[in-house]
């Protein structure tokens, strides 16, 4: 072993000593990189860790200057991963996790899809608790530009812009530096001079760009997931979409309607195909999904059946939507009681305890408005008790009075 070796071999080894020593050996290791839509390293770009419907993220990891980025940790089951970067969408990806994971993605972010007519820009940050019906007004000037000065006292100020996406705040484009925003996303920083910031917004400048977020992994089974949940994101924000405009129309919401067809039929064509279990139930939640989104009507029971007999009580893939577990009990074409082991089983068995403490909360209100003391009873009791932090106990704990029986055990099972 000559010199050279012999330090390598040293410095891997204490390496790997010191990341045994800080905890740092986890067993999933996601690395790569993300860019801009200009292929360029995106600053302040970064990559949250988390899980479907989760309020924050397990982890956020900030990628370097070249865009590279690593993000470890010892967490199973599905994991998401949100790819952010100023001025550019979020793309997604997802893994099913129930060992070690290595892997790698390559992202090239798309840029913001801006409103087609900006009519108006607001601006919102500490001066008024980012609330977003608060902001204050930009004055459109004659070269088109917005501008406002903002009353400030510190050496930076911090904001954001309303009036560029629909219902949501995001960082001034045209600013020259951002930052991470104390939740999530990005804020715009101007200085402060003379005790006023100056924030000035040119639509000229934005990009209309028609470029897609494109991605390259390594492993094409996360890819496929990735995929199937991307689309379920998409069909939520489809429908979403569609209901704000029959609203504003001023339609009744009773004669609402949303033609999934050719989805569903595409949905029955790859699960005719696919042989992996964890894409196919993948499908099969993109399938119930649609339900959930106006298609019950058009769900076949033979799909939702192999769904419960295919997905597994205690399957992770149950957290993108774990009211789609009752959904699929009811469509089922089958008394409900046929699947009660099902649903205990789930709420059981879930390594997630949200989605528990849901399908507790769900158990719950069924049964308070059928007026079943004792089921409601059992299902308050155990929601309170034991996911008393959830944020299900504490809206059952407002929504509902249950009264006590000291004298009579109750069960779920």
């Amino acid at each position: 072993m000559n010199g050279k070796t012999i330090l390598q071999f040293a410095m891997m080894a204490g390496m790997m000593i010191a990341a045994a020593q800080n905890g740092m050996a986890q067993r999933v290791k996601i690395s790569g990189t993300i860019l801009g839509s200009d292929g360029n390293a995106l600053p302040n770009s970064y990559v949250n860790l988390t899980r479907p419907n989760l309020q924050h993220p397990l982890t956020s990891v900030k990628a370097d200057e070249s865009g590279n980025f690593l993000v470890t940790t010892d967490e199973q089951g599905l994991l998401v991963l949100e790819f952010n970067g100023p001025n550019h969408s979020t793309y997604t990806a997802a893994a099913v996790v129930d060992d070690t994971l290595t892997t790698s993605i390559a992202v090239r972010l798309e840029p913001r899809k801006y409103v087609t007519s900006i009519d108006s820009i607001g601006v919102i940050g500490e001066f008024n608790g980012y609330n977003y019906h608060e902001a204050a007004p930009l004055e459109k000037m004659e070269d088109g530009c917005y501008m406002a000065d903002i009353p400030a006292t510190s050496g930076s100020f911090s904001y954001q812009l309303v009036g560029l996406l629909n219902d949501r705040s995001i960082e001034n484009p045209c600013a020259e530096k951002f930052a991470l925003a104390p939740n999530d996303g990005f804020v715009s920083v101007a200085e402060v001079v003379d005790g006023k910031a100056r924030v000035i917004f040119d639509p000229e400048q934005i990009g209309r760009s028609t470029k897609k977020s494109s991605a390259v992994y390594d492993d094409p089974r996360i890819e496929q997931i990735s995929s199937i949940y991307r689309a379920i994101l998409d069909h939520r924000e489809v429908y979403n979409q569609a209901l704000t405009e029959n609203r504003i129309a001023g339609k009744s919401l009773s004669l609402f309607s949303y033609n999934w067809t050719r989805e569903l039929d595409g949905l029955t064509k790859m699960l005719a195909k696919e042989k992996d279990s964890v894409v196919r139930g993948m499908l099969l939640i993109s399938y119930l999904e649609l339900g959930q989104l106006g298609a019950v009507k058009q769900m076949r029971p033979v799909m939702v059946k192999w769904s419960l007999a295919t997905i597994p009580p205690v399957s992770p893939l149950w957290s993108i939507n774990p009211r789609l577990i009752t959904l699929a009990i009811e469509k089922s074409g089958t008394e409900d009681s046929t699947y009660q082991d099902y649903l205990i089983q789930a709420i059981d068995g879930q390594s997630d305890p949200n989605i528990s403490a849901l399908l507790l909360y769900d158990g719950l209100t069924v049964a308070y408005s059928a007026k079943d003391d004792e089921k409601s009873r059992a299902y308050y009791d155990r929601l309170t008790n034991q996911f008393s932090s959830s944020r299900y106990a504490a809206m059952a704990r407002v929504q509902f009075t249950i009264a006590r029986a000291d004298t009579q055990k109750t069960s779920l099972h």
